[in-house]
């Protein structure tokens, strides 16, 4: 039986696909655990802040997107966002390496660091949405996210190999000139196949998710009158909101095992190791036959459902061990199922959808669904003083209302590619 079921013509834009993915996640997993040690830093209100300042930074930054993405066409825009995160990089660099640590910076670099990941993968898969029809993204985004696995494994490992080598500030400028790799290979793929896809069967005529031109607020605008990306934006939040909820726990566990910076850089770096090797086995011999044999509606449960039972185990033994088996099974839920499925159903829109619409749920809906999350935490944690095992309680319902909103995505989904 074979992992990949490529057809004639598929192998070479595959390859550059999930390369270009590959190179991506692993500028970007050398920048999460150093993330991550900035954010377990402090108690549960700072991480709130910053949680609050990524999504005021998401507020400032969609209608700039919008704008370019109205004036810009595409194998000029993805090369210019990689760019101008570049040169941030490379400023985060100059000031750490030459300014020193303060607490502003750090807490500008969790907030940045938040932003990039958001944006940068989020044109990735509007770009791929562009360039496979509907019936190739069943068979092949598993396998472009396998790159991206097999990059987010390597971006890991290279932070927890060498942060005591190199020392935080110099895995930037490793991570900048992946980033720019990233970059060279998707203006390979536009080389190869150019940034439209072959004719597919377009949604009813008229349809809200087919539309082609608009202004910067039209994803937005968008998003409130179709039916359909409402569902995408409302799945987004309580996928957030919940994950958020974990990621707290997270820290808080994490801060009191560890109290040294790079101990806890390289404990985040291990977890994300875990994670992301278990994503990579589940994408290879799972994902693709599962979407293709149960459906996208199916495939976008299967997270929520786990959740639903990681959560409960939290609530009955909340310590580090289930903590960290909970992120694992959840975040390869994420990445090698939920993920991959949520990104077809973007193939049966049109431009504005995938670029604009998509580009606001990918980054404002999900921080705001971030925002609920830790204010709720904080709430629960600092102010009510509740214990993380009644917190993980409260979650329980929130899930469950998670699952049925993954189902009813799923069929809509398929009445969509059907032109209902």
């Amino acid at each position: 039986m074979r992992l990949i079921e490529l057809k004639k013509g598929e192998l070479a834009l595959t390859l550059l696909s999930a390369t270009y993915f590959f190179f991506l996640l692993t500028s970007y997993y050398i920048l999460r655990p150093l993330r991550e040690a900035e954010g377990a830093g402090g108690d549960s209100t700072r991480l709130a802040w910053l949680f609050t300042g990524t999504c005021v930074a998401m507020i400032a930054m969609q209608p700039l997107y919008g704008w370019v993405v109205s004036r810009w066409e595409r194998r000029k825009l993805i090369p210019w966002v990689y760019r101008f995160f570049g040169l941030n990089l490379l400023c985060f660099f100059l000031l750490w390496k030459y300014a020193g640590h303060s607490q502003a910076l750090s807490s500008a670099f969790f907030i940045w660091v938040s932003v990039y990941n958001l944006f940068v993968v989020s044109v990735f898969w509007s770009f791929m949405a562009d360039v496979f029809r509907e019936e190739q993204a069943k068979r092949l985004f598993a396998v472009l996210a396998v790159g991206g696995s097999i990059g987010a494994v390597a971006g890991a490992g290279i932070t927890k190999t060498f942060v005591g080598w190199f020392g935080n500030v110099n895995l930037l400028l490793v991570s900048l000139v992946l980033l720019e790799v990233a970059t060279q290979f998707m203006l390979a793929i536009t080389r190869l196949r150019g940034v439209q896809a072959a004719p597919r069967a377009a949604p009813a005529s008229g349809a809200l998710e087919s539309a082609e031109s608009g202004d910067a607020w039209n994803g937005l605008r968008l998003v409130a009158r179709s039916p359909f990306l409402r569902l995408v934006a409302l799945h987004f939040f309580l996928a957030c909101s919940i994950g958020t909820v974990l990621y707290f726990e997270q820290n808080n566990l994490v801060r009191a095992a560890y109290p040294d910076k790079a101990a806890r850089t390289a404990a985040f770096a291990s977890i994300d190791l875990w994670t992301n090797g278990a994503t990579l086995f589940v994408q290879l011999f799972v994902t693709g036959r599962l979407v293709k044999k149960m459906g996208i509606g199916f495939t976008l449960m299967l997270q929520p459902a786990a959740a639903v039972v990681m959560l409960v185990a939290m609530a009955l033994s909340p310590t580090l061990g289930v903590l960290i088996a909970a992120q694992i099974v959840l975040r390869t839920f994420q990445h090698a199922t939920t993920r991959p499925a949520r990104e077809m159903i973007f193939t049966v829109v049109g431009r504005e959808a995938k670029y604009k619409s998509k580009s606001f749920v990918d980054t404002f809906v999900y921080r705001f669904g971030d925002q609920v999350g830790s204010w709720g935490f904080a709430g629960m944690f600092e102010k009510a003083g509740m214990a993380l095992g009644a917190i993980a309680w409260v979650t329980v319902p929130v899930t469950v209302a998670w699952c049925a909103v993954a189902a009813l995505l799923g069929r809509a989904q398929k009445k969509l590619a059907r032109g209902e």
